[in-house]
């Protein structure tokens, strides 16, 4: 891993440090591996120094955009998947609260080799905020030129190893469930989109229920998209209008909340 000692100094106006890591606890690997005290200990000297640790999406748009950047602003990244990432550093980072992005190698994934995180171990992470990106399929070393490669050979090799990880990295994942008792543990989602209008269902326990069980699978600082009609229906009169006030202020507690009422 990348150790880097921090002095004031080093945080001028738009500045900030990155750290980066590879494996954890792994003593067998110690030109790659940190000590699992040594990274507590760095996570405890951020922490009470109060250093600001960022994603390092948030910071790489800043600079793209050219944003100011947080004053001590640190952002945390880890290369190649490595299976000690779940297994150490993930349950600290999440206990703590930490962003994270991982650059991922998706060749020895997508081979299930022993020492890799699994693609499910991923969805888990992406789930809790941990951000993933694309560190090629293959680890080649992209910089040179294999023997006989032309430029353009090696043009076309590279982009094609990125833009195959890249495919395999984990995005968008849609699922859908019975609302009233969603399979995922809490905070798996970073949108929850209710299609089931509230005035559908008369019993009101069961309504609470299920918004309930939206905010618990909606991440905090998550999105409840939420639409619903305000009038009683002239055709049933057991079917009321929800108002605007209902169903709302516990969902607000954790969530953002964007109700259409209609």
């Amino acid at each position: 891993c990348l150790i880097l000692i921090i002095s004031p100094q080093l945080f001028a106006a738009q500045s900030a440090v990155v750290f980066m890591y590879h494996r954890f606890g792994e003593s067998s690997f110690p030109s790659t591996n940190i000590k699992l005290e040594q990274f507590d200990a760095q996570l405890d000297f951020l922490e009470k120094n109060n250093y600001q640790i960022i994603p390092l999406s948030t910071l790489i748009k800043a600079i793209d955009e050219e944003q100011e950047i947080p004053e001590r602003a640190v952002a945390l990244s880890i290369d190649d998947a490595y299976l000690s990432i779940y297994t150490e550093a993930y349950p600290r980072l999440k206990s703590r609260g930490l962003p994270i992005t991982v650059f991922v190698s998706t060749g020895p994934v997508d081979q299930n080799l022993a020492g890799y995180l699994s693609w499910d171990q991923m969805r888990e992470m992406k789930a809790h905020g941990i951000e993933f990106s694309n560190h090629g399929s293959s680890h080649d070393n992209f910089r040179m030129k294999k023997v006989g490669e032309s430029p353009a050979m090696w043009r076309k090799r590279v982009t094609k190893d990125i833009e195959h990880a890249q495919k395999r990295l984990p995005s968008s994942d849609i699922r859908n469930g019975d609302a009233e008792k969603l399979p995922w543990p809490d905070g798996s989602f970073d949108i929850v989109f209710q299609s089931t209008l509230f005035t559908s269902v008369l019993d009101i326990d069961k309504q609470q229920k299920i918004a309930d069980e939206m905010k618990r699978v909606c991440r905090n600082g998550g999105l409840v998209l939420w639409y619903d009609f305000t009038y009683d229906s002239p055709n049933n009169q057991n079917v009321k209008g929800v108002r605007s006030e209902e169903h709302t202020s516990e969902l607000q507690s954790l969530t953002n909340l964007v109700c259409r009422l209609l």
